[in-house]
This record gives C-alpha cells, sequence and structure tokens, in this order.
C-alpha cells in the first residue's frame, strides 16, 4: 500500500530534525532552532568545550605543560571546529588534538627531561599510583 499517510513518521522526523539543529548549536556553534534561547546556548556551549578541555588536560598535562598559556585558547578553537567523537572518551579526543596541533605546525616539541634513576620507593609508588 503506497501513499499512506503516518502521522507518528512524521512527528519522528521533525523531532530528529529539531535534536539535530539542537546537537549542532551545543556542539558546534550553529545557530540556536526555533524556541531556544541562543544565550543560554551559549553557555552550555561553553560549559561542554570546558569538560572537553580538562578531560584533555588530565589525560595529556604533558600537553598543557608544553602549550602553557595558549592552551586553552588552541584548544576551545579545535572544539568548536571538531565535535568529539562518540568512541574512546578523552584519550580519543587529546589524540585528535594532537593531530590536529600536528597538522597546524602548532605541536611543541618535547623537552628533554633528566633520567633519574629508578629507586625501589618510586617504583612501588608508581605501581601503587597507576594500579587499577
Amino acid at each position: 500500500m503506497t501513499g499512506t499517510h503516518n502521522p507518528q513518521e512524521e512527528v519522528r522526523a521533525r523531532l530528529a530534525t529539531a535534536q539535530a539543529r539542537l546537537l549542532a548549536a551545543l556542539l558546534i556553534g550553529a545557530p540556536a532552532p526555533a524556541g531556544f534561547d541562543a544565550a543560554r546556548l551559549a553557555v552550555q556551549t561553553a560549559t561542554l568545550v570546558a569538560k572537553r578541555r580538562d578531560g584533555v588536560h588530565r589525560v595529556r598535562p604533558d600537553l598543557h605543560e608544553a602549550l602553557g598559556p595558549r592552551f586553552r585558547a588552541l584548544f576551545d578553537a579545535y572544539a568548536t571546529a571538531y565535535p568529539k567523537s562518540a568512541h574512546g572518551g578523552s584519550r580519543a579526543d587529546a589524540q585528535a588534538f594532537v593531530q590536529h596541533l600536528a597538522a597546524q605546525g602548532l605541536l611543541p616539541q618535547p623537552q628533554a627531561r633528566p633520567s633519574r634513576p629508578r629507586t625501589l620507593l618510586h617504583r612501588l609508588a608508581h605501581r601503587l599510583t597507576f594500579r587499577r
């Protein structure tokens, strides 16, 4: 039977479109959909970017240290242009950010750290700290 009218499918399609517009506004700075306060969405967007930034800082503190005060601005610009992947969490987000920085020529060269002898106490502390 062709040409049947299904109101539920139309409602679902409209809802899916509205949800996609809302996500685009929150994640990539698209215009606020009708019925939403643009200022409130901007606050939510900033909060989501800050949450991503904190996650990347947590898993890659060396990157934050290497970039110094530029970390925030560089990450925020990246996060606004590239939504977080649905897979991999903060580690994947950090890796994608590193790749982005490298492609832009913005990845600082790692600084050589002086080697320290690993004492028994140091190894034990390391094991206890990183045990899962």
